[in-house]
């Protein structure tokens, strides 16, 4: 088995993440109707149905592009046919890490960006410019691009943690 393939196998797995993230939206997006009776004048209730929608809508498109195309998202990430070493045949540790930090970053991204178009709907332009206020932004905006850092690879991060040992200070 190749790190393609595990990859493809991972990102079409997240695919099925976000359609149960999707469905957990739209019991979200139905409860939020029944709120709509109740309060009929808060105008602050047609942001929360719009942002539930466009998280709806953007989990469901980033489902289908996992399942659909997983396996061309794989190719264009891992380059080469390199075979995932046997556990107890030399060095495993890093690329095994290696895999499961893309893997750990497509469901960051999977994740955050329903999260941090919700805050930006939610958030008006000029409250955004008041201090207080970038952390509801600020937050899911860094994990998204921590995220896509371990999208592709997080080699910085795999080559500090797997070092060679003489390299290390005693």
């Amino acid at each position: 088995m190749t790190k393609r393939d595990v990859l493809s196998v991972a990102l079409k797995t997240i695919g099925v993440i976000c359609m149960l993230y999707a469905i957990f939206d739209i019991s979200l997006g139905l409860s939020a109707l029944s709120w709509r009776s109740r309060y009929r004048e808060e105008t602050g209730f047609y942001w929360l149905v719009a942002t539930i929608v466009t998280a709806t809508v953007l989990l469901l498109c980033m489902a289908y592009v996992l399942l659909k195309w997983g396996d061309a998202i794989a190719n264009r990430l891992i380059q080469g046919d390199a075979q995932l070493p046997a556990v107890g045949t030399g060095e495993w540790e890093k690329p095994v890490f290696s895999l499961a930090m893309r893997i750990l970053g497509a469901m960051s991204i999977v994740r955050t960006v329903p999260s941090l178009l919700t805050q930006l709907a939610r958030t008006p332009y000029p409250r955004l410019l008041i201090r207080q206020n970038w952390g509801e932004v600020a937050a899911p905006a860094v994990i998204l691009l921590i995220g896509i850092y371990l999208l592709f690879g997080a080699r910085h991060l795999v080559e500090f943690l797997f070092r060679e040992k003489s390299q290390t200070p005693a």
